[in-house]
């Protein structure tokens, strides 16, 4: 999976979207990528590495906090700026071998918490 796939499928992911739903999303919101073909297992590994990160930051558990640290839009736009910002801060932490910015952390632990109330 290469860093793009990972961030849409982290911003579908946040909104709740899986199968039928986040295919049309995708194509709708971005231009050309490849979408992943087995996207509600991407979700998972999303899940997986959202309480991992919750398990280290126990105090951001919370959906409207985490809502309330990420860009007011989930655009493509927004989330690279805002991961660009956490990697020129040194906001990044590492999970499963790859360095993460805190932006794609706490995507992924807003669709941890997404999950959880499903």
């Amino acid at each position: 999976m290469t860093r793009r796939e990972l961030l849409i499928a982290m911003a579908a992911g946040a909104l709740g979207l899986t199968g039928p739903d986040a295919i049309t999303w995708l194509r709708v919101n971005f231009v050309g990528p490849d979408l992943p073909a087995q996207l509600d297992a991407i979700r998972a590994d999303l899940v997986k590495a959202g309480w991992l990160y919750l398990d280290k930051h126990p105090d951001e558990a919370d959906l409207h906090r985490l809502r309330g640290q990420l860009p007011p839009t989930l655009n493509p736009a927004d989330l690279h700026a805002a991961i660009t910002t956490d990697f020129v801060l040194g906001h990044t932490d590492t999970l499963f071998g790859w360095v993460l910015s805190v932006t794609e952390l706490r995507l992924c632990a807003l669709v941890a918490l997404s999950a959880e109330k499903l």
